[in-house]
Order: structure tokens, then sequence, then C-alpha cells
């Protein structure tokens, strides 16, 4: 078997700049899980409301704003305790994914598989038979890229 490939040097850098952020904020007492709960509460609610199976592009940039606000009230999340510093890494992965899936709605021009887009409601092959591949770039923002379909 052929070795793993290491991970570019990037993304050690990155994760040992977050780590330390995060060491900053796990030194910090006073957070309670009440903070936590509200939060992902506000997030399950808003991406129920505005990132359904039906889906207009107006609740979709809705749903982007409220996610980049809660990711602002996450980023406050902090405690010295190792059950609320699980909590506080979970709650940013959990925005991180709810962005990703937004960003992803809001460029697909199409209505395909379960999710209806109001706005274009036939699918698309010709422009949007493809894969959406979010990744985060270096200053931490996501990004939206086509990928084609590998069929065999």
């Amino acid at each position: 078997s052929r070795p793993a490939a290491s991970p570019p040097a990037t993304w050690l850098t990155q994760a040992q700049a977050h780590l330390h952020a995060f060491e900053q904020r796990a030194t910090q007492s006073g957070d309670t899980p009440d903070h936590y709960k509200a939060v992902r509460s506000a997030l399950r609610q808003l991406m129920w409301d505005n990132v359904g199976i039906v889906r207009r592009t107006a609740t979709l940039r809705t749903a982007l704003a409220g996610i980049h606000t809660l990711a602002d009230q996450a980023h406050a999340c902090r405690g010295d305790r190792p059950a609320t510093v699980v909590r506080c890494l979970e709650l940013e992965n959990l925005l991180l994914i709810a962005e990703a899936i937004t960003l992803a709605a809001l460029t697909r021009q199409e209505s395909r598989g379960t999710h209806y887009l109001e706005e274009c409601p036939d699918k698309d092959d010709t422009h949007w038979l493809c894969n959406l591949l979010v990744q985060q770039s270096d200053d931490r923002a996501l990004q939206v890229r086509k990928a084609p379909v590998v069929t065999v």
C-alpha cells in the first residue's frame, strides 16, 4: 500500500492558528449552556424556515445573513470546562455546514431532486449537471465551484 499524502502546510498552519485562538477562548470562564442552546436552536429554526425543501432566493439570502449573525454569537462562546469547549467547537462546525449548504443552494439555479427553487422550477442539465464543491479559502471564506459528474 502507498503512504498517505501529507496535508498541505497551509492547512496545518490554519489548524494550529484556529486551535490557538480557541485555546485562548477556552481559558475564559463565564459561558453557560443556555447560550449554546439558544444559538443552536436559532440555527435549527433558521434552516427549517429558509433552507428547506421548497426554496426561494430571498429566503436563502435571509438565511445566509442569519447564519453570519449566529456565527458571531457562536464565536463569543467560551468556557473553561471540557464539555463547554466541545459544545462551542460543535456549534462553530454546525454553522460552517449551514453556510455551505446555503451557499450551494444559492449557487444552483435550478430545481433538482427533492429540492425545489421557486424561481427555477425545472431541472437544467445543460448548465447544472454537476456537483457543487464548497471549499474554505485561506481567509476562511467559503467558495463554491462546479465539478463534473463522473459517470461509469
